[in-house]
């Protein structure tokens, strides 16, 4: 079961405390929660193993507990929980590089239609669905804007494809006219503030279908 489906999801504090404090004050709970965990199983091993001393030995071992060993017996098997988390995570993504396979118009369609259109298929013909592509790129631009969705092109037809950087996101937008009147690989970006002309364009825009899929929930419009 996923986190956010619990009654104590981060959906409930967001509602409750915002989208600023909501999301920070949940993983604090968290955190909170899983100290008190941790800190039962170590007081409850440490409590077993000085019974065990005691019945083995016949002596008693006088060494701090209570509260504080609780405490701190949480804190430090969270610590190495999360080491070890982290240690797995790094090598398991040592080799993970986000790469473009799918055109963006591609990635528009997905978004529309629920899934990734055929070489052959028709898009872009139903009622509405001008309106609902472009609010799609404008979709697509926020979350780019904010890092969560890696965009490439190209400045110049015999340039490489490079990663669009996230600050020309500020001042530029997907051509939305061009989004669905081109063939997908001649979608380009245009200035949004102005629309003057020697603006730095990118074209045959595309994206990663891995991460689009991944949050297709916030370029729906």
């Amino acid at each position: 079961m996923a986190l956010e489906n619990f009654p104590l999801g981060p959906e409930m504090f967001d509602q409750a405390f915002g989208k600023t404090w909501g999301p920070r004050l949940w993983r604090a709970t968290f955190v909170a929660v899983l100290v008190v965990i941790f800190g039962g199983v170590v007081y409850g091993a440490w409590t077993v193993a000085k019974r065990l001393y005691a019945d083995l030995s016949g002596l008693s071992l006088h060494l701090p507990g209570g509260p504080l060993l609780w405490v701190s017996g949480g804190i430090l098997a969270l610590v190495g929980l999360a080491f070890f988390i982290g240690l797995m995570l790094t090598r398991g993504n040592k080799n993970r590089v986000i790469r473009r396979d799918m055109w963006l118009q591609d990635a528009v369609c997905f978004v529309m239609y629920g899934h990734w259109p055929a070489e052959t298929e028709q898009v872009f013909n139903q009622e509405g669905d001008v309106d609902r592509a472009i609010a799609v790129g404008v979709k697509m631009r926020e979350l780019a804007g904010e890092g969560g969705l890696f965009i490439w092109g190209k400045s110049h037809e015999n340039r490489l494809f490079e990663l669009v950087p996230i600050a020309f996101w500020m001042e530029n937008q997907i051509d939305g006219l061009r989004l669905i009147g081109n063939k997908p690989e001649n979608v380009p970006t245009e200035n949004a503030v102005n629309f003057r002309q020697g603006a730095e364009v990118y074209k045959e825009l595309m994206v990663n279908k891995a991460q689009v899929e991944a949050v297709v929930d916030q370029l729906k419009p």
